[in-house]
């Protein structure tokens, strides 16, 4: 199963919605690390990394996808 963007609202720190893409935006990622897709004209990511300041909500976004 491949999830291409996960998006939540009103969960723990998250009051409005947010939203996860795992969609490549631009042709800057390197081709070995993107899987083709016709439907997205730049590929899937493998990976993404989430990053912020302390108490930002890293973690309660993990808590989000793994629930």
């Amino acid at each position: 199963m491949k999830i291409l963007r996960f998006g939540l609202q009103n969960y723990r720190s998250f009051r409005d919605y947010t939203e996860v893409s795992f969609a490549s935006t631009s042709h800057k990622d390197a081709p070995l690390f993107r899987f083709p897709t016709p439907r997205l004209p730049h590929g899937i990511l493998p990976v993404i990394g989430v990053y912020g300041a302390n108490a930002s909500g890293k973690s309660n976004l993990l808590d989000a996808l793994l629930a």
